[in-house]
């Protein structure tokens, strides 16, 4: 068996794993760009279970690390660099 020969086989044995074990996605995927819809059904082309991705982890309820749906809103703070505000303030500006 050669390399290249064993490099097709072994991609086809993941890919038979991973339509046999995938699961269909949940309501909060929807939306999402990494769905996609086989025999009207929705699943998700970066992970097996999305349920999983998406149950509450403690404090964390964070969410699915690969949705693109959703977009973490945070507080942009300016950052000012305190030499040169001290030199702009000795300066007049």
């Amino acid at each position: 068996m050669t390399l290249q020969s064993w490099l097709k086989a072994e991609e086809e044995r993941k890919k038979k794993y991973y339509l046999e074990n995938r699961k269909l996605c949940v309501l909060k995927c929807m939306g999402c760009d990494r769905v996609v819809v086989e025999n009207e059904q929705p699943y998700c082309k970066s992970y097996l279970d999305p349920e999983v991705k998406w149950r509450p982890l403690g404090v964390d309820e964070s969410g699915c690390n690969f949705c693109t749906h959703l977009k973490e809103e945070t507080a942009q703070q300016k950052v000012v660099n305190a030499l040169k505000a001290s030199k702009r303030k000795a300066r007049g500006r």
